[in-house]
């Protein structure tokens, strides 16, 4: 049914939100007053509560600086490279750390834990360790014009007067001079000198340290004025530590001091006369792809405004204007932020224009009064705010469902989807895919976006899905042994003016997970040490003097949740590291599911020292299903007795490994004794097939054969659990799998050696994995618990969930067992989902996939986007991406810091989609050049650095 669309109109308005600043924390602050800056100081000192340094993960970095993400994981920003960094439950210190922004070695008595100022909050960040915090070092902040090295966006070099400095990325340079300039004001005198004064000719040169900019600051400071970000920061910090940041609150407070002695500057700055009070009734209403925002005049009162400054974003923020600061007007918001100064004398309304489709802007509105450098804004109090989201019309609706909604390559984890697309005069742009194991769905709504939910462990998902040409998806992360109920939904358009097809019938299927097949391999062997409890000098394990007396009195085993009731009297097991065993292989065919064991073995008949006399037995369990192990039927391969005419064989058990078990012999004849042997067993769940290879090795004297003994292919046996042809003989000795004579007093060492769901046991224990979304770029970062033979990590990506491609390889760590973490950045994300997983291969060719995560980009998909070039510096070529959002004529220009054209990359009409193209800048001189992107409407510049 084809759905008419109807023009909706949203009007969302929050009124008196945002405080500037806690106006009762200064009340007794007066910048007239020749006592401003003790004032100041007294403010700020008192309370002031010190939090551990060591307590900064505890407190700020768990409940401030970071932020949720997906799949349970948090984020914590670099502050000057912009780098986030993902973790799972507690943080975890490297590669981040707690940037002190007046350095430990400038501070005057350079004590540590015992001074206030070395944990104080206000100047401590996260960081990254490595890149950022240790390059900046003892270095001074400022602009790098000769580029050492860079980070992401931060820098290290020389500026233009030839001296070593370290420069933050943009938006973090007025946070980090604020924070420099509360040091010195909040610290001078009480815990010695810390005015620049000191600090410049003292201090930096006793460091070989070029003196700090206090000129830059400030000129930071203004630039870019504080935020909602740090007006929030500045609330938490009071919260724990009972001080604020003034220069956060009142920015205007620098202009009053003079940081080089910490005096009050003479003269001081003079401005107009603040207004009395803000507009009121401060509202947005949306009209299509407009907002209009409206209020009423404030009301004169002693001090009416000459004008109001209006701010408007795409995202939930703010910037305080710093008296004397005039900003620089721009009225587009169709690019995220806009700046407006309206007269107080003229109309009450304004309108941004060319507004994208559900998308929510924030406006907030201040009063002022005089001009230039005179100017003074009303801060004080609750500035007026107010939001509002552009909804125009829907989408139109898809015309059809897709058909042939059916299910395949079903395991224990995991369910394909298979399906026809949808056809019909309007065709869908995706496909919104609902999962669970309750068959219970509630239809999506027009006008709604839903994010992926990849995690089944609470027993639903859903997946959005481009339509395509590719007509399948993997649902991975499933339940093992549970039916799970799918539904598909055709929609059109994103964002807000998304329109669902709900009527009818939608399409539907069902299909139920696998049972996860799981086993336990025990291995017995028989040597003739004397010791008894104790590991020999063979490091095979526990010796066992057996005797004639049998009873059934229980024994219990207890490994990983395992329990072995009623199996041996008077026998006694030992567990060993697999490591310990030569050879020791065991696989999963991810494919096909089959599981190997092989691992190569001295048959001997020499007797060299520890062997018995003959009586020498060594047997693997290879039991399925071992929550029901003592009742089990399985096989086992058992190599007997030197001089036995059937020295290896596969044998089938039934009722569990008790007194009554019965071995049934399968394999007869063939004299695998006196030589070197490589053995392997294969198990496919598929029909309980299993097979025994065996290959003698003569070559080998004195050790174990080298070679891999997977690769052992004479099949001397194959067995199917529901052959019951075979005869049973009752086995001896409750069921221990080793048969001598009667009566005879031998010496035995039992090795157990069990593994719990191979299956799921992987050389890689993965921690986390997760991803996010920052300056259009995705990165990924995960953390290894431990590592066994781990070569490394390929990063798979995959835009439907059906084709994935290998985007990078990171090397792994080998053999470790303590916490490493990995990051990837994909500097070429997809509009809406990207899915990536890793692929973790082990040094012997092994793998094994980890869970699919899904990350948003927030890239419109009507926006031209110009990425940032990489490599950056470069030396002589880099990489230059870009996005074009509808068929366009486009070009790519390089120029120099002249603006003369140095090349011409791209003239040309481009389709939709992402390109890349290289520039190559073999015959130019060491500097920054600038290349910029023109299309229809649309221009950007982006800086790049030849260093050669």
């Amino acid at each position: 049914m084809r759905i008419q669309t109807t023009l909706f109109f949203i009007c969302v308005i929050f009124s008196q939100v945002l405080f500037a600043q806690n106006d009762t924390y200064y009340s007794t602050i007066n910048t007239s007053n020749s006592t401003f800056i003790t004032e100041l100081q007294t403010r700020i000192r008192s309370p002031y509560t010190k939090i551990s340094y060591n307590q900064f993960d505890e407190t700020n970095v768990t409940n401030f600086a970071a932020r949720d993400t997906t799949n349970g994981d948090h984020v914590v920003t670099c502050v000057y490279s912009g780098e986030d960094y993902v973790y799972s439950g507690t943080f975890s210190w490297l590669p981040f750390s707690r940037e002190h922004t007046w350095c430990h070695s400038w501070m005057p008595t350079y004590d540590s834990e015992s001074g206030e100022e070395y944990s104080d909050q206000h100047h401590l960040f996260p960081t990254n360790q490595n890149n950022a915090n240790g390059v900046r070092n003892n270095h001074p902040l400022g602009l790098v014009s000769t580029v050492t090295s860079t980070y992401l966006e931060c820098k290290y070099g020389k500026n233009t007067a030839n001296e070593v400095v370290f420069e933050p990325r943009e938006s973090h340079k007025g946070d980090a001079a604020r924070a420099l300039l509360y040091m010195s004001l909040r610290y001078n005198e009480e815990r010695g000198d810390w005015t620049f004064d000191h600090l410049n000719t003292v201090t930096l040169p006793g460091l070989s340290e070029a003196p700090q900019n206090l000129e830059l600051l400030i000129q930071w400071h203004k630039e870019d004025p504080p935020s909602k970000w740090e007006v929030e920061r500045n609330d938490y910090i009071e919260s724990i530590q009972g001080n604020r940041n003034p220069f956060t609150d009142h920015p205007e407070y620098i202009n009053y001091i003079n940081f080089y002695d910490l005096t009050k500057l003479d003269p001081a700055p003079v401005y107009a006369v603040q207004p009395t009070n803000f507009p009121t009734s401060f509202n947005a209403v949306n009209s299509s792809t407009s907002i209009t925002v409206s209020w009423v005049d404030a009301v004169a009162g002693t001090q009416a405004p000459t004008k109001y400054l209006l701010e408007a974003y795409n995202k939930d923020t703010y910037f305080i204007p710093i008296d004397g600061d005039t900003y620089t007007e721009d009225t587009d918001l169709s690019d995220g932020k806009a700046v407006v100064y309206i007269d107080y004398s003229a109309g009450n309304t304004y309108t941004f224009n060319n507004l994208n489709n559900g998308e929510t802007y924030y406006f907030k509105i201040y009063s002022l009064n005089g001009s230039g450098t005179s100017i003074n804004y009303k801060i004080e109090g609750s500035s007026p705010s107010t939001s509002a989201i552009v909804v125009s019309s829907l989408a139109d609706e898809p015309t059809n469902y897709i058909t042939n909604l059916n299910t395949s390559n079903i395991t224990s984890t995991s369910i394909q989807l298979n399906w026809t697309n949808a056809v019909g005069d309007i065709l869908p742009s995706g496909y919104l895919i609902k999962i669970n194991n309750t068959d219970s769905f509630t239809d999506p709504s027009d006008g709604a976006t839903y994010s992926n939910d990849l995690d089944f462990s609470d027993g639903e998902g859903l997946i959005n899905i481009p339509h395509s040409t590719t007509q399948f998806a993997e649902i991975t992360g499933l339940e093992a042994n549970t039916t799970y109920y799918v539904k598909m939904y055709s929609y059109n358009g994103n964002t807000s003016i998304r329109n669902y097809k709900t009527d009818g019938t939608v399409p539907n299927n069902s299909a139920k997970t696998s049972t996860i097949s799981s086993y336990s391999t025990i291995l017995l062997d028989n040597f003739n040490e004397t010791n008894n409890n104790t590991v020999g000098t063979n490091n095979v394990g526990t010796v066992w003097n057996e005797t004639e007396t049998v009873s059934n009195s229980s024994i219990q085993i207890n490994n990983n949740n395992l329990k072995l009731s009623s199996i041996i009297a008077g026998r006694e097991f030992a567990y060993i590291d697999l490591s310990s065993l030569n050879g020791y292989k065991t696989t999963l065919n991810q494919a096909t599911g089959i599981m190997t064991w092989a691992f190569n073995f001295k048959h001997s008949q020499d007797n060299p020292s520890g062997f018995g006399n003959g009586n020498y037995a060594i047997a693997f369990v290879l039991a399925a299903n071992i929550e029901d192990y003592v009742a089990a039927n399985g096989y086992a391969i058992v190599i007997g007795q030197e001089y036995d005419q059937d020295p290896i064989r596969l044998v089938y058990f039934t009722n569990g490994i008790d007194k009554d078990s019965k071995i049934t012999n399968i394999i007869l004849g063939g004299d695998y004794g006196k030589e070197y042997l490589s053995v392997k067993v294969t198990y496919n769940p598929a029909g309980n097939l299993w097979n025994l290879y065996c290959e003698s090795n003569l070559a080998a004297t004195g050790s174990f054969p080298q070679s891999d003994p997977r690769n052992t292919s004479t099949l001397i046996g194959a067995a199917n659990v529901t052959n019951s042809t075979y005869t049973s003989t009752n086995l001896s000795y409750l069921g221990c799998l080793w048969n001598h004579a009667t009566g005879s007093s031998a010496f035995a060492i039992f090795d157990d050696i069990y593994i719990s769901d191979p299956e799921n046991l992987l050389p890689v224990e993965l921690n986390s994995f997760g991803g996010v979304y920052y300056n259009n770029s995705i990165k990924l970062d995960w953390q290894t618990a431990t590592e066994i033979n781990n070569y490394g990590f390929e990063i798979e990506k995959s835009n439907n969930l059906a084709n994935w491609q290998k985007i990078g390889f990171v090397n792994g760590n080998g053999n470790s067992n303590t916490i490493n973490t990995y990051s990837f950045v994909d500097n070429s994300p997809s509009i809406g989902s990207n899915f990536y997983r890793l692929k973790q291969i082990d040094t012997d060719g092994k793998f094994t996939y980890s869970k699919t995560i899904s990350v948003e980009s927030t890239i419109s998909p009507n926006e031209f986007v110009l990425f940032q070039n990489y490599p950056n510096p470069f030396n002589p070529t880099t990489t230059i991406k870009y996005y074009v959002p509808n068929k366009s004529k486009i070009s790519l220009i390089v120029s120099n810091v002249l603006g003369e054209k140095i090349s011409t990359l791209v003239n040309e009409e481009k389709e939709s989609g992402y390109y890349s193209t290289n520039f190559n800048a073999v015959n130019l001189a060491s500097g920054v050049y600038y290349y910029t992107l023109n299309g229809e409407g649309f221009s950007k510049t982006q800086k790049m650095i030849i260093l050669k």
